[in-house]
């Protein structure tokens, strides 16, 4: 797994908290329906838009319920905004700086990634008293604790939110306890089972890569450095956003003459490679992901590649049968999805998609709706004749307009109704509104909750609270700081989001500032786990003082392992 060892280790405490279910995984659906939520340590904006999305609509649950006191319909939106105007329900906000989520929570709290975890801690002891209480915590911060822990255990569909942003595992553990807390607190009041905890892993496909049971690349350095092996194949990664730019610069040099990329990005470990194999984007492709529900998803291709280019997977295969392994089965996705499953159970191709043989009266799933034609036309600049459609063998959709809609399953590929013009045309496709598709929903969930049959759930082994952070004269916690545009990779090259992407900069607060006598827009070396930068001063006064915000991947930052323990800013002016 081409990732780093911290983001590694984090996303392993995710994969263990969900295994061991203090609850259970919400879908972005049912956040947006949550009446009390608690935010540890990520700005989801930046980290998990869409989740962002679904915490603004949360806010509105518990004021939309004078709606049905006043006899007010929930779709009458109008009606509804008019009632309840700008009143919002709980939403508990803990971070190291600003989110973009303040401007709608009820209150909002400022602290280091440990001392955040105390808060969490805090509330889990108000949730369930065998929760290990917090010894000297401030006491608007106990008070703040109480008011969090009332809200959700009054909340009929309560949700705690953390992730490995804050690149934290104190943070990951402490939002499980909170969660495990509520249940047992929930359980005594005869209250039913609704609370969830939604967890924001590093990338899209981040927690499907830890299911494959792979090793971190620190692994594969060790292997070069050994003698192991000589050959190297990358496939859709650039190394130097996953190490230290020394580590990857002898890694790569290592293997000089015997390195292969397979991407569709000319990045900078694509340029140190021989050999550069083509490889189709994500919409160019068929292919599962697994969302941080646990949910494994099919993705399905919008538009084909042109010239050289194929799948990864396929470049591999016929890399393997070039070096003489002409036994390979992996003939079509199908293939490769039936291997996986031999390997890994849990990937059972059967529970997540259809098969690619799937017809309906003979004819293939629509991908374009009834309205999308004219190809000739389309294609003018290029062949005024009617081109023939290409055959995919990985899946039932075809590249037209032409076949059989499937109404009610989970490929559908656009829909629509007579005289419905809007997407409310959808309603027609569910057993209800708002309600699940009438083919059922897409995807399966992967991991199952111990203890999940159990009201009381899994029996609790509530976390030791972490000791309160001390800021150390001369030195000071570096803490992550996301953007939505510039710490995605993708997003650095398109031009039209390179222009939102901010400059690189070191947070400070105010005070600490003066302290370093520098001021905004000053020049500082600053080192962390080692690595020496030079970056402007951004003053951010509401970063707790002892903390630098540190802006992941971009341009100019490099790799920086900021949940290390041995992470720890040395600032010179």
């Amino acid at each position: 797994a081409g990732v780093s060892q911290s983001d590694f280790d984090l996303v392993a405490t995710v994969a263990a908290i969900m295994k061991r279910g203090p609850g259970r995984p919400p879908s972005l659906k049912e956040v947006g329906s949550a009446d009390a939520v608690f935010v540890l340590g990520e700005d989801p904006t930046d980290t998990a838009p869409m989740l962002a999305l679904a915490l603004r609509q949360s806010v509105r649950q518990q004021p939309i319920q004078k709606a049905g006191e006043a006899r007010i319909p929930e779709w009458h939106d109008a009606a509804v905004r008019n009632l309840v105007q700008d009143e919002r329900g709980p939403l508990f906000v803990a971070t190291a700086s600003a989110t973009r989520l303040d401007d709608i929570a009820q209150e909002t709290y400022r602290a280091a990634p440990d001392d955040i975890a105390r808060l969490a801690c805090a509330v889990a002891h108000e949730l369930d008293a065998k929760a290990p209480a917090v010894t000297d915590l401030a006491e608007d911060a106990v008070v703040l604790a109480q008011r969090i822990a009332t809200a959700l255990r009054d909340a009929e569909q309560p949700v705690v939110v953390a992730g490995t942003g804050a690149g934290s595992e104190a943070v990951l553990q402490a939002a499980a306890d909170v969660t495990a807390a509520l249940r047992v607190a929930r359980a005594k009041k005869d209250q039913p089972e609704h609370s969830g905890l939604s967890l924001i892993v590093p990338e899209c496909n981040s927690l499907g890569l830890h299911l494959l049971g792979c090793k971190p690349l620190q692994g594969a350095f060790d292997q070069v450095e050994q003698g192991v092996c000589d050959t190297v194949i990358v496939v859709e990664n650039d190394l130097y956003r996953r190490a230290e730019r020394a580590r990857v610069d002898a890694f790569l040099e290592a293997v000089a003459e015997n390195l292969i990329v397979v991407d569709h990005l000319l990045h900078e470990t694509a340029q140190r490679a021989r050999c550069v194999l083509p490889a189709a984007t994500f919409a160019e492709t068929d292919g599962t992901l697994v969302n941080n529900e646990g949910r494994a998803q099919i993705f399905y291709q919008v538009l084909r590649a042109k010239g050289d280019i194929e799948e990864s997977w396929r470049w591999l295969r016929d890399s393997g049968t070039a070096a003489g392994h002409e036994d390979l089965p992996f003939l079509s996705l199908a293939s490769v999805h039936r291997g996986l499953a031999a390997a890994h159970p849990m990937f059972d191709v059967d529970r997540t998609e259809p098969p690619s043989s799937l017809r309906y009266s003979k004819h293939r799933v629509p991908r374009g709706s009834h309205r999308s034609s004219g190809r000739t036309a389309m294609n003018a600049h290029i062949d005024v004749h009617e081109p023939r459609l290409p055959q995919p063998v990985d899946s039932p959709l075809a590249f037209s307009m032409e076949g059989h809609p499937d109404r009610a399953g989970p490929v559908v590929a656009s829909y629509w109704a007579p005289s419905w013009n809007s997407v409310q045309a959808l309603n027609k496709f569910q057993f209800e509104v708002g309600g699940a598709l009438r083919g059922g929903d897409p995807g399966h969930l992967l991991i199952i909750p111990n203890g999940s049959t159990s009201k009381e759930g899994p029996k609790t082994k509530y976390s030791k609270p972490p000791k309160a952070y001390k800021h150390k004269s001369g030195e000071w916690l570096p803490v992550a700081r996301h953007h939505i545009f510039g710490s995605d990779e993708l997003s650095l090259h398109s031009a039209p989001l390179v222009e939102r992407v901010p400059q690189p900069y070191v947070a400070l607060h105010s005070q600490d500032a003066k302290g370093l006598e520098v001021e905004h827009g000053n020049d500082v070396q600053l080192t962390i786990a080692g690595v020496a930068l030079r970056l402007p001063v951004r003053i951010c006064d509401e970063l707790p003082r002892g903390i630098v915000g540190v802006p992941v991947g971009l341009p100019g930052v490099g790799f920086l392992d900021l949940s290390s323990t041995a992470a720890i800013a040395k600032v010179l002016q």
